[in-house]
Formats: C-alpha cells, sequence, structure tokens
C-alpha cells in the first residue's frame, strides 16, 4: 500500500532529510531480484511453499522506502511497503542526548539520537546537521549535545539518567 502523502508534510517549520551514506548499488539490486525469483520458483517447484514465502518476503524487503526526517517535532521514520506502512516518531522531549560524529571528509555528518536504550545514528549534509543541533540546543537545553568523541559511554548514561530522574 503506498501513500501519496508523508506525515510531516503538514509541519510548519524545517525538515531536515537523512541521507544514506551508502546507497545500494545495482548489482546488489539485480541479485536481490534474481535470488528472489529463484527461491519462488524452486518453492513453487519443490513444493516447500515455505521457500516461496521467503521469495516473496525478499522481494517486498527489496521494493520498501524508508524515509527519515528530523522535524521540530522530532526524529520521524515512515516505512512502505506494498502491503502496509510503518510510521515511528521519537519526540525531541524524550530524547536523552544528540552526539555528533564530524566526516567532513565525505561531506556527511553522523547524529546519534538516543531514547531511552536505543541509539539511532543518521547521517545528514554537514550545513543540516549544524542546523538540527542548533534548532535543539534552542528547543530543548535540557537534551545533552555535543561531539561524540568527547563523550565516553559511562559519562553519557550517567547524565541521561540523571536528566531522567527529575
Amino acid at each position: 500500500m503506498r501513500v501519496n502523502y508523508l506525515p510531516w508534510e503538514a509541519v510548519s517549520g524545517p525538515v531536515f532529510h537523512a541521507v544514506d551514506p551508502k546507497p545500494r548499488k545495482k548489482w546488489v539490486t539485480a541479485g536481490g531480484w534474481i535470488l528472489s525469483v529463484v527461491l519462488i520458483a524452486s518453492g513453487l517447484a519443490s513444493g516447500f511453499l515455505l521457500i516461496t514465502l521467503f521469495g516473496i518476503l525478499y522481494l517486498l524487503a527489496l521494493i520498501m522506502k524508508k524515509d527519515t526526517v528530523v522535524t521540530s517535532r522530532g526524529v520521524e521514520t515512515f516505512y512502505q511497503m506494498y502491503i502496509t506502512t510503518h510510521y515511528d516518531m521519537w519526540k525531541l522531549g524524550e530524547l536523552g542526548y544528540v552526539l555528533y560524529e564530524d566526516r567532513s571528509k565525505s561531506g556527511l555528518t553522523a547524529l546519534l539520537f538516543n531514547r531511552n536504550e536505543r541509539v539511532k545514528r543518521l547521517y545528514f549534509k554537514n550545513e543540516d546537521a549544524v542546523k538540527i543541533v542548533d534548532m535543539i540546543k534552542s528547543d530543548y537545553p535540557t537534551i545533552l549535545t555535543g561531539e561524540a568523541e568527547d563523550y565516553s559511554s559511562t559519562d553519557i548514561k550517567s547524565k541521561s539518567r540523571k536528566r531522567a530522574q527529575y
């Protein structure tokens, strides 16, 4: 089921799209299609329908589209497959920290978003990453922000717990 709208289209304010640092190569995509066809055909020919099911699921994974953005509401992810859609949002107020890793050689900056015990690493253009961190600092000053190299994992855990206790 494909939808013609995205959940963040109605949001006023900036919308920063995450960038895939290593897009899938053409030969990997072609190999995936070939593998799917082989799985479906061998499952039908041999009578093992479970193999056919794996082939169909692999096809659906190949055509799935994932959009991830950061808005003034939070980190929003929208998955679109032909059989279903799924929307996930981490509100900015729920975040424990946002750290950045500068990858200036590639023109991308990795941002690490933490909520509870989960961490998402998303890549943004350098100028967008600076705007995201500035937006979070101004709107939510209690969220820990900074360079990832400056913090050890114990520092982050203790500061996140202190923030969650009040």
